[in-house]
């Protein structure tokens, strides 16, 4: 008896698809649940007032923030990171799935 076998690329473009559509079911689904909450406010409520003295002591805050952190951020190496981006997903999957050198229970997830 003849049987198909879907392409590796068919699967990826199916499991593609598959995560795409529980995204947006999760965003509809989310969406419906803030929809109540929305409708609670009334747009006459008064908006608190901040003053200068609370905006200024934020902005001392946020610049005391920023130098804590940029000795931290200047050390982090971004170049894999670049080059990851830099690759095509699906051109890694497709050799990942193609690789000879994968466990038979790997190779089960990736056929």
């Amino acid at each position: 008896m003849y049987s198909v076998r879907p392409s590796p690329l068919a699967k990826i473009l199916l499991l593609v698809v598959l995560i795409g559509i529980a995204f947006c079911a999760d965003a509809q689904e989310a969406a419906e649940r803030a929809e109540p909450a929305r409708q609670e406010r009334t747009p006459q409520e008064p908006t608190p007032q901040v003053t200068e003295e609370q905006l200024e002591a934020l902005r001392e805050e946020l610049s005391a923030g920023r130098e804590r952190l940029a000795p931290l951020i200047e050390t982090i190496d971004p170049s894999a990171a670049e080059a990851w981006l830099a690759e095509s997903p699906l051109e890694s999957l497709i050799e990942r799935a193609a690789d000879p050198a994968l466990e038979e229970a790997e190779e089960g997830v990736w056929q």
